[in-house]
């Protein structure tokens, strides 16, 4: 079935390509002083309703996220290190190699708890 809809995915190109994405070549938005780091990989396309990111944060960093509009969901994947995400009131702890997916129309905020930089990916999905 998932490979059905990566199948899916792919035809829905008009002209399927390749794109190498190099981080290097990206320009971070940052924030807080450079302690939050956002390297947008896929930016927002408007055909496929979602976007990509590559994220570092500094040790202590802790980033607020005003919520997003009904129907917008998060998934998060942690590369490295720890990161704690707050949603309604509730603290996910999600460790390195593990993931998290939560409907973003809420407030919600990411800290780094440890003393040590973390990375993560998120991919945020924006429904029709």
């Amino acid at each position: 079935m998932r490979h059905h809809r990566v199948m899916k995915w792919l035809l829905l190109e008009e002209n399927p390509k390749i794109s190498v994405i190099s981080k290097a070549d990206i320009e971070p938005f940052l924030e807080q002083d450079g302690n939050y780091r956002v390297y947008p990989m896929f930016p927002f396309d408007q055909r496929k309703g979602f976007e990509i990111y590559t994220v570092h944060m500094a040790p202590g960093c802790n980033h607020i996220s005003e919520p997003h509009n009904d129907g917008v969901e998060e998934y998060v994947i942690i590369v490295r290190g720890s990161l704690a995400i707050k949603f309604n009131d509730e603290v996910y702890n999600i460790t390195e190699g593990n993931a998290i997916h939560f409907p973003a129309n809420q407030p919600h905020s990411y800290h780094n708890k440890t003393d040590q930089e973390i990375s993560y990916i998120a991919m945020i999905h924006y429904s029709a």
